[in-house]
Order: C-alpha cells, then structure tokens, then sequence
C-alpha cells in the first residue's frame, strides 16, 4: 500500500511539471503535424496533379469494345483527370508499377471483344486491377472502376448491358516506397522516448536527490527497490499517455495500419525498456541538476539527429558515422520502420540496443551507492 501511495504521488508530481507535460506529450503530437503538413505535401505535390494508369489488352486486336474504351481514354476531359500508359507487354507494366512510375494496371482479358450487349452471353469478362498498397494506388483504382461503371450505365440507359465485372489484385511490392508519414512517425515516437529517457528520467532523478526525497525514503519501512520502481512507473506512465496521443492522431492520418500490428507494439515497448540506458547512465555519473541538464542537452540531440528519427544518416559526413553505427536509437527506430515496410526485424536491431541497456543497468548499479552516499 506504501508502495502504492509513492507511485502515485510520484505520477501527481511528473503530471504538476509543465515542462513535463509539454516536451514530452505535447511536443512531439505537434512536431508529427508539423512534419507531415511540410514535408508530407511536398512529397506528394505530384501525385495530387493526376491518376496514372497503365493499359494492358491480352488481346491486342481491334474490337467494338476496346475502341468504346480508347474513345474514353482520349477523351479531353479524361486525360485531365487521368494519363494513360498503354503496354504491350505485361511484364513491362507490373514494372513500372513496382517502380511507381504508374498507381494501377487495368488488365483486359483476351475475351474483353467478346461481350455481347444483347444479353445473349452469360459469360462475364473480369478486368483486373493490380495495385499497390500504397493509399493512393488505392484511390486510383475506386477512381477508374467509378468510370468502367459509369460506362456500364451509359449502356444500360440505351437498353444495353456492358457485361463485365472488376476484379482487385493486390501487388505485394516488397517496397512500398517513400511513404514520409510511415518515415516519421516511428521517428517521433522515438523521440517521445528519447525525451523520457535522456531528459525526464536523469533529471528528476537528480531533482529528487537534491531536494531531499530520496534522503526520507531511506527512514522510511520502504525498501529503496520499491522507490527506484515507483520512479520508473512515474517516468513511463507520461511517456505511455504520450505514446496514445501519437496513435490517436495517426489514426486521422495517412499512416499505416502496421502501427497496430502486434509486432511493432511489442517491439515499441522493446524500445521503451531498453531506452532506459541513457537515462542511468546520466543519473548515476552527475549530482547536480546543472551538470545533468548540460549532459542531457547534449546528448539527447547529439542522438536523435545521429539516429534518422527525421531524416536518412546514409550518406552523412564519415567523421559523426561512427556514433550512428553505436547509437541505439538508430537501430530501434530501423526496426520499427522495417516493420511498417513489411519486412523483418534485423537482430542487430534488437541486440545492439540490448547491450546498451546492460552498459546503462551495470554502470548504474555499480555508481548506486556512490550516488545515494550524500543521502545517508
């Protein structure tokens, strides 16, 4: 029950702090609309201009239906709307669909001339449509199936029946592209991270010492574990109410649903856990709360633009390399990113960030007493 009640008033006090609050639940929701209104717009400047969409006839003869349809492709009208890609080899189109240089492929059957508009034919020619799982590949294709239905009711109105069905083919790509909101989003979830880990957690941790909380703890029937358990709930449960935040607002976004999938959850509280490395590490090296908001200044933006949390560290300057391939950020934010491109985990993204955990746990536990020795 005192165990309890610490908890609590630990959670009562991280939630009274307005810088707190702010840095850490509220900042990083802004800096996501920020991000996604600046850069999400310019990336997709271009494809707001038009649909693009490739054409493939099995049958590459001229008949009353194929003519009906190129006599819609060319249209005016239609090409401000649409730009149209005729191929003459499939191949070639699911190419160009793999490489988005095209959203959709409108695939027409060798059997596309045989429709009869009398009714005398039961037997339905199905379009396919391959696409991507791209949002907006997405749109092209309801977009083009609004106007292969639309011809259908021209024909109906004539007493006339266009006789053919739509039919979706999805196309697993294997790389979807640069999508920026699936970029960003579990960059700024790792700063959220980040800003508990390196800022709330050393900083308070010295805040406590020096205003005495700690020191009364000690005369206290609690245990010291129980103290350092009730900090770390405190510290985690602005950072989870943070985390909820992002996800609700995601959600009115163009992000992927993958941010539901059970793996990159899991993997999110990996991160959550072993981010606590740095946090340790500055609170058991530095007494004063001067010392340790310089360290923390420091090193919190040190790693998140070393990291890719906003943008690629690929072709970045050899001579800042080295702390990209030892910052642990760098590896949970991959990890989370290679998720939401459907591709696995590597182990190094759960390995390298591991170590670091076990580097902060040992050294924290090894400076404890050191720490704690002006409290006694």
């Amino acid at each position: 029950m005192r165990w309890f009640k610490l908890t609590s008033a630990m959670i009562k006090d991280n939630f009274r702090q307005f810088d707190s609050v702010f840095w850490t639940i509220i900042f990083p929701s802004i800096f996501l609309l920020f991000f996604i209104s600046i850069f999400g717009n310019v990336q997709n400047n271009e494809e707001n201009i038009e649909f693009k969409v490739g054409i493939y006839y099995e049958n590459q003869d001229i008949g009353i239906l194929k003519n009906i349809l190129n006599n819609v492709f060319e249209d005016e009208e239609f090409k401000k709307t649409f730009k149209i890609s005729k191929y003459e080899n499939f191949e070639k189109s699911l190419e160009d669909l793999k490489e988005y240089n095209i959203d959709i492929i409108a695939y027409f059957p060798e059997d596309i001339n045989k429709v009869n508009f009398f009714n005398l034919n039961d037997d339905k020619p199905i379009i396919k449509i391959y696409r991507t799982q791209k949002s907006y590949s997405k749109i092209t294709s309801e977009v083009f199936s609004s106007v292969l239905n639309e011809i259908n009711l021209r024909f109906n109105t004539m007493g006339r029946e266009l006789n053919i069905e739509t039919d979706y083919i999805y196309l697993n790509t294997n790389d979807e592209g640069f999508v920026y909101e699936d970029f960003i989003f579990p960059g700024i979830l790792m700063m959220a991270i980040l800003t508990v880990s390196i800022f709330n957690l050393p900083l308070n941790f010295v805040d406590y010492k020096n205003r005495g909380i700690i020191k009364r703890v000690f005369v206290t029937p609690l245990k010291m574990s129980h103290y350092f358990y009730s900090f770390l709930i405190s510290n985690f449960s602005i950072l989870f109410l943070a985390i909820i935040l992002l996800y609700f607002e995601a959600s009115f976004l163009n992000i992927s649903t993958l941010i539901f999938n059970y793996k990159f959850i899991f993997f999110l509280l990996y991160c959550c856990i072993t981010a606590l490395s740095f946090g340790l590490i500055i609170a058991s090296f530095f007494r004063r709360i001067g010392t340790a908001s310089s360290v923390s200044n420091i090193v919190y933006f040190i790693t998140i633009f070393l990291s890719g949390l906003y943008f690629p560290t690929k072709e970045i300057t050899s001579f800042v390399r080295w702390y990209v391939y030892i910052n642990p950020a760098t590896y949970m934010v991959d990890g989370l990113r290679n998720i939401l491109s459907g591709d696995s985990i590597g182990i190094i993204n759960i390995i390298v960030p591991a170590i670091w955990f076990l580097i902060g746990l040992i050294l924290f536990s090894f400076n404890f007493k050191r720490v704690m020795s002006d409290e006694k």
